[in-house]
């Protein structure tokens, strides 16, 4: 009985992998496209954008209390107080 290997993989110079992937080096290369549907793409991309302007508002508020902070010791240094910004705290005598 002789087998038919017409069709195998072995015979026809295809590495087997499968559609959309290759086989370099010894090692499988997946080129397939991505499978996730346009909806799911919007809302990953959503729920990204959503933590950027979370991050982005923490920030914000860290950088607003610094200058706060800075006015303080500089209004209270004007007014004759010593630059910690405690009132009569005696830090200059």
């Amino acid at each position: 009985m002789k087998i038919d290997l017409g069709q195998s993989v072995y015979a026809n110079g295809s590495s087997g992998a499968g559609p959309g992937l290759r086989i370099e080096g010894g090692r499988l290369i997946n080129d397939r496209p991505d499978s996730r549907m346009g909806i799911e793409k919007m809302a990953q991309a959503r729920k990204v954008m959503k933590h950027e302007m979370k991050v982005q508002t923490y920030a914000e508020g860290y950088v607003r209390g610094e200058r706060m902070e800075e006015m303080n010791k500089m209004m209270s240094s004007m007014m004759g107080g010593c630059g910690c910004g405690k009132p009569n705290c005696g830090c200059d005598e």
